[in-house]
Formats: C-alpha cells, structure tokens, sequence
C-alpha cells in the first residue's frame, strides 16, 4: 500500500508540473514559481486525485468523457454556442464564464471562438438499469473568444425611470 501511496505521489507532482507549464503557456501573467506549483498541487491536484480515488471505490459506475481537444492538443478546436449547454465555458481574456445569454459574436456556423485549454473533463454516472448516463459535472473548457463578449443589458432599471413617454403620453417636452 505505501508503494501505491508512493506512486500516487509522484504522479500527481508529475501533473502538478505539466498543469502549471500549460497554464503559464497560455496565461502570460501567471508566475512559474515553486510558491504557485505548491499550491497547484495542493488546492487542484491532490483534491482531484481525492476524488477520482473515490470514484474508483464506489459501487457505483462512473466514467470521465474527455473533450476531443484533450485527444490531440496541436490540432485548435471550435467552440460553438450551441455547446455552451453542456460544457462550462471561460473567457480566457476576462475569466468571465460564458453563459447562455452571454451577448456574444456567433458566425454563421455558430463560431463563438477557439478552445484553447479542458480544465476538468465531464464526469458521467451509468444508470443502473444500464439506460443511459446522467452527467455529473460538464466538461469546463477555457476559450479564446473571436470578439470580446459584449454588456447584458440590465433590462427596466438600465432605461431609468418611468415617464408617461413610455406608453405614447405627455413626456413633458412642450
């Protein structure tokens, strides 16, 4: 069991460091320190390696489902909208996460940018009837979007107060 432990160990320094090179490539404000590593390590990777231990325990079958971009990192991937429902996405520019209702510049094809980096696959458990999965945890891509995401309205509020203008009255100008 030590020797297991041992192995483990390594591994997951292992990972700590090809995470940290990968990030620091695509984030070019992110130090490659020993104090950042450590607490990659500590905060990411071991927690992760909590879990997936865990999962391997349980009586009950789950899967990871790694996004294709994860197959063959040279090759860029699309991302598209239509994609935004089951994956977590992030704006690698702004950090901000890409929702729904995000107002967002989609080509024709329904382009929304390039998946630059998968953070965490999806995790998906087996029904037990053997009918299907549900999914757990969607896969969380970072993206680099083709144009900034653009300011959701904030709907009544951003128009300012009520004035009999807005239903065709009086607006008070003579």
């Amino acid at each position: 069991m030590e020797s297991f432990l041992e192995e483990q160990n390594r591994q997951a320094k292992l990972s700590s460091r090809t995470l940290s090179a990968a990030l620091s490539a695509l984030i070019s404000d992110s130090p490659n320190d020993n104090e950042s590593l450590s607490e990659l390590h500590q905060q990411i990777t071991l927690p992760t390696i909590a879990l997936a231990t865990a999962l391997r325990l349980s009586t009950t079958d789950y899967r990871l489902i790694f996004h294709p971009v994860t197959r063959d990192p040279s090759k860029s991937t699309t991302a598209h909208h239509y994609e935004i429902q089951n994956t977590s996405m992030i704006d690698i520019a702004t950090h901000k996460i890409i929702r729904p209702d995000s107002v967002l510049k989609i080509g024709e094809d329904g382009r929304i940018g390039e998946k630059m980096l998968v953070v965490s696959p999806a995790v998906v458990r087996d029904q037990k009837d053997g009918n299907g999965r549900v999914m757990v945890c969607k896969p969380t891509v970072l993206v680099k979007l083709d144009e900034p995401m653009g300011k959701r309205s904030r709907g009544i509020r951003a128009l300012g107060a009520w004035t009999p203008s807005w239903f065709g009255g009086d607006d008070g100008v003579e």
